[in-house]
């Protein structure tokens, strides 16, 4: 449990320096893709658990698809 809040930590910080500079205005798309990308950030960490009990159900490579399909927009 600490590890992984440890890891989340890490990355949230990282995607905070890469975003610091747009942080400052709120008139810049920055601003909003970094709290897009800090709450997907906080989906995959919560829900990480739950996606190792039933890898190959429907629900879940659906799920895996929008995550991903997200990511990217």
């Amino acid at each position: 449990m600490t590890a992984k809040i440890v890891i989340f930590v890490i990355i949230a910080l990282l995607i905070f320096l890469k975003f610091r500079p747009a942080l400052r205005s709120v008139t810049t798309h920055g601003f909003y893709v970094f709290f897009a990308l800090e709450s997907l950030l906080a989906l995959i960490f919560v829900n990480m658990c739950f996606s190792a009990v039933h890898v190959v159900s429907l629900y879940q490579i659906i799920s895996w698809i929008f995550l991903v399909v997200s990511a990217f927009i």
